[in-house]
């Protein structure tokens, strides 16, 4: 939502796109004007309406494992105008996102029928399980602009995107803390940008 325009281009382009062997991919974010402006979005996807991918059989596995989305939400808001008509502008976004995805565990056993010799591995029962992954991500943007002259301006910009997730480290029930947590692994990641 942070984008005013993408090209993208792959092959025939001009000698100021020199030392480029693949194509080049030109963003330019929103900026300020000398109107305010903004918008508010959001999103929403229940897993429920997203179609099941087929089970992948592993005969020679005892474990099977299934993920499925579960819900994904994002939404986020973003304003620009200006600080000194005609001279300086700003634009600010943020935009934060929550994915849930759901993994189904079940543990097979290999039975064989005496009389047919008919190999079959039904679920042992009991045996099934859920975990749930979720990952979180928070877009942001801030942009100053500031016209030199008719021809000239300078934009100081920060973008990021800085995200976490919680990934379950195992399907085993004897894992815990004095917190409550069972186990598992968080991950972050931080991406902020500062260009001139």
């Amino acid at each position: 939502e942070f984008v005013e325009e993408a090209n993208v281009i792959t092959g025939g382009y001009q000698a100021e796109y020199g030392r480029a062997t693949g194509g080049v991919l030109n963003v330019v974010t929103k900026s300020g004007s000398n109107e305010f402006h903004g918008s508010v979005w959001g999103n929403w996807t229940p897993g429920a309406l997203t179609g099941v991918s087929p089970a992948i059989e592993n005969e020679s596995s005892a474990v099977t494992a299934q993920t499925r989305l579960w819900n994904t939400v994002d939404f986020g808001a973003e304003v620009g105008g200006p600080i000194l008509k005609d001279k300086l502008w700003f634009f600010v976004g943020f935009a934060p996102s929550f994915n849930r995805t759901r993994t189904t565990r079940e543990l097979r056993a290999f039975v064989t029928d005496p009389v047919t010799d008919e190999e079959t591995n039904p679920v042992v029962p009991g045996s099934t399980q859920n975990r749930f992954t979720d990952t979180r991500a928070f877009s942001y943007i801030g942009k100053l602009t500031f016209l030199i002259n008719s021809d000239n301006n300078l934009s100081l910009s920060v973008v990021g995107s800085p995200s976490s997730s919680n990934i379950p480290f195992s399907f085993s029930e004897k894992r815990s803390t004095a917190n409550g947590w069972r186990g598992g692994s968080i991950t972050t990641a931080d991406t902020s940008t500062v260009s001139l």
